[in-house]
């Protein structure tokens, strides 16, 4: 596999630069708002298998919602307790977001045999949980303005790192080139959108907010994984390619290991009431309030000695 960095597309026979860029002073340089999404569409589209997009997608938004409900119980505790929901939400993050990033990766036609560098791609992994604990410290210990811009730096940071150190370890026998326009542009998506999603979970006055968090976070990452994936260019250097399906087997199966995580993410907060209470008590409040404390507990009963 061969890398080349360039700032611009190629220039036509005339010296002209591509009409993809606007001619702002830095002709050849600047890509167009419209270009840039329809360079972003035309990769989703042409380049990926939208069955395993949409896998990644439903990874994404159930990881996310789950994210965001366990950073709320982080703020509402205190001392080993926060450290514990910090954990877990961080867990919950790391895995979403990297199996996210890597079926999506899986959705990806390079029309060229691929393989995984195994310690890059476990090691981004590594990184993604390792910066969201770091973001979701910084988050749950305070709702101020500094500290919640902070953390959405660090969050959005953590996630254009992972995915960059994933592409690293995706080998492809090919000639890969990176358009150092939409790498920079996608971790300014990643960055700027994860701060407005950590800023939306500060308004616990309504639950609206907090679905506004969730939607906000899915599209820093996915803005993140399909501008930095139009970055890419391969030209092949192998008429073969991967067995497709081997290819969907692992997205599959990467799913759904991801999903049995988030799902234990979901179930925490329940499960972590008092297993003493009575039946009535665990109720299906997950799927009828997310984002809200557990109820109260019901008062036991003292009966008077015989």
């Amino acid at each position: 596999m061969q890398f080349r960095f360039c700032e611009a597309e190629p220039a036509d026979a005339a010296g002209a630069a591509n009409p993809i860029f606007a001619k702002t002073g830095y002709p050849g340089r600047t890509p167009e708002i419209g270009a840039i999404a329809m360079r972003v569409i035309s990769c989703v589209v042409a380049e990926h298998n939208l069955w395993l997009v949409l896998l990644a997608a439903a990874v994404c938004i159930a990881g996310s919602l789950v994210t965001m409900r366990l950073l709320g119980r982080s703020r509402r505790s205190e001392g080993v307790h926060r450290t514990g929901w910090v954990l877990q939400t961080s867990s919950a993050a790391g895995a979403s977001v990297w199996c996210t990033h890597f079926v999506a990766v899986l959705a990806y036609d390079p029309h060229a045999p691929v393989s995984f560098d195994a310690i890059l791609t476990i090691g981004s992994l590594g990184i993604a949980v390792l910066g969201f604990i770091a973001g979701f410290a910084i988050a749950a210990s305070s709702t101020r303005p500094l500290p919640t811009v902070l953390s959405g730096v660090v969050v959005g940071l953590t996630i254009t790192i992972m995915h960059y150190v994933g592409m690293i370890a995706y080998h492809v026998s090919g000639i890969v080139e990176w358009n150092m326009n939409y790498v920079a542009l996608s971790l300014a998506f990643s960055v700027a959108l994860s701060i407005a999603a950590l800023c939306m979970t500060t308004r616990v006055d309504r639950s609206s907010f907090q679905y506004a968090a969730v939607a906000i976070f899915v599209l820093a990452i996915v803005s993140l994984h399909f501008t930095g994936m139009a970055a890419v260019s391969v030209t092949p250097l192998s008429t073969d390619t991967t067995n497709a399906v081997v290819i969907e087997s692992m997205a599959i199966a990467i799913a759904f290991v991801s999903l049995f995580i988030i799902a234990s993410g979901f179930a925490s907060p329940i499960i972590s009431a008092d297993p003493e209470a009575e039946d009535g008590y665990l109720q299906p409040m997950a799927f009828t309030a997310p984002f809200a404390d557990p109820p109260a507990q019901p008062p036991k009963l003292r009966h008077p000695p015989h």
